[in-house]
């Protein structure tokens, strides 16, 4: 199950809604937004945390993209945490984009197995330490298109395993913990009116990235994205479309299969309740701004894992659905902090994040 009871108490640190001048930027809007919250795991327990981002743009020029950071951090009554900052910027009248993210925590995670046919009672709860830090620059290419470079370095380490030793089994890579170090190459072609809250045109990405013990890892192993989302405006309406896809070759951890749930795609399961070397799903969100800054979304998705191309089957898509509410948190930027509740085949979630899920 994937269950997660949400409070939280925005603050709002100068969410309300931005006056803009004679550029279109915002005169008025503090670029700085910050939420405590609290919630509740069969995993974790309770939790209490909070997240900030803060909006920009270097040097002031009101043609860039805004650039953004946001930091997230929590900690629960069994002593778990994590906390994480993600840094998104745009330079050069957005010729160059320089993203990426690092974390560090404690966490509990759950593994299944691999396979589309896993079953609920066979799992392995543990305890696992962790270091992750990720980095990416592109550079405009053509009109929209970009192509850049990928850099990944994770370390895991066991803390304790329950007694069902499901992670034993047949000498799992990665149950003793294990390092990941790669890089990759990425293009992507981004025609969206708004990065945060698209309401038109589309965002294609494609990224290859080889994992290698050259490169200080545990493991070799290669990973292939692929993410494609088209919006389409109804009236003051969109409608957002995703379709999704990750392949993985060599020796992976069992974490860094490809996953299927969490918090963007299949909304309602697990983040890795399913894993195999192949992951597919696809899922489409009506967005409504309702009144002032509130809104609502209501979606409807559907994903498959596989251990190769020819071993899907139509019969073992797994059904995702939800909605949630929307606050508008910078009218100008429009970014937005989202609440959704997710359903899937036996499975729930409830998810609180900035930024829309696509």
């Amino acid at each position: 199950m994937c269950r997660r009871l949400v409070f939280l108490v925005p603050l709002l640190l100068g969410a309300a809604p931005a006056a803009r001048g004679q550029t279109g930027t915002a005169d008025t809007a503090s670029p700085l937004h910050g939420f405590p919250y609290a919630y509740y795991t069969p995993e974790t327990d309770w939790a209490f945390g909070g997240t900030a981002v803060v909006t920009f743009r270097p040097g002031g020029d009101p043609l860039l993209n805004p650039s953004s950071v946001t930091l997230d951090a929590y900690y629960t009554v069994l002593k778990q945490f994590r906390c994480s900052v993600q840094p998104e910027i745009y330079l050069g009248g957005n010729r160059w984009i320089i993203a990426g993210s690092a974390g560090y925590g404690k966490i509990v995670d759950r593994y299944w197995g691999v396979g589309p046919g896993t079953g609920d009672s066979d799992s392995t709860k543990y305890v696992k330490g962790m270091f992750q830090l990720q980095a990416r620059a592109e550079l405009l290419l053509v009109e929209k298109v970009k192509c850049g470079l990928l850099l990944e370095f994770e370390r895991v380490w066991m803390i304790t395993e329950d007694e069902n030793a499901l992670l034993r089994y047949g000498g799992t890579p990665g149950r003793d913990g294990a390092t990941s170090s790669g890089a990759g190459i990425a293009f992507s072609r981004d025609s969206r009116d708004n990065i945060f809250y698209p309401a038109s045109g589309s965002y294609h990405q494609v990224e290859f990235t080889v994992f290698a013990k050259a490169l200080g890892g545990s493991y070799a192993s290669q990973r292939l994205l692929v993410d494609l989302r088209t919006f389409l405006p109804i009236g003051k309406q969109v409608l957002g479309i995703q379709v999704y896809g990750m392949a993985v070759g060599g020796t992976p951890p069992f974490w860094r299969l490809a996953l299927l749930g969490g918090d963007y795609i299949m909304r309602g399961y697990y983040l890795g309740r399913y894993r195999d070397r192949i992951t597919l799903g696809a899922q489409a969100e009506f967005r409504a701004m309702l009144f002032g800054p509130f809104g609502a979304a209501a979606f409807i998705g559907g994903g498959e894992v596989s251990p190769s191309p020819g071993a899907f089957r139509l019969g073992g898509v797994l059904p995702s659905c939800g909605g949630g509410l929307r606050y508008m948190i910078d009218r100008t930027e429009k970014l937005t902090l989202r609440i959704d509740a997710g359903f899937g085949s036996g499975s729930s979630g409830i998810y609180f994040d900035v930024r829309e899920a696509f």
